[in-house]
């Protein structure tokens, strides 16, 4: 499937294969809020609306974050900047 979210596979929901962050287990919230968990120690769990993507909210920063969408090959080197301090980290 393709969403806002960008193309992903979702046969086994409530996991997502997304091609550029990898399995992302999905917390769906109000409306169109959407929090999900990643395998990744960069990332944790987050949360995002279609509105603010590719802006997330990392939970374990306690910053947004921007993604860089297209980066990252299936949870690899997928590139971010934490707003509050500007730095840049990948997975």
């Amino acid at each position: 499937g393709s969403t806002w979210l960008g193309p992903h596979d979702a046969r086994a929901l409530p996991w997502i294969a997304h091609p550029n962050l990898g399995w992302l287990y999905l917390y769906p919230g109000n409306g169109k809020d959407l929090y999900f968990y990643s395998f990744s120690p960069a990332l944790g769990v987050l949360y995002t609306h279609p509105s603010v993507f590719p802006y997330c909210y990392h939970f374990g920063r306690q910053s947004w974050i921007y993604y860089y969408l297209g980066t990252g090959s299936f949870g690899q080197s997928a590139w971010f900047t934490d707003m509050l301090t500007a730095e840049d980290f990948s997975t």
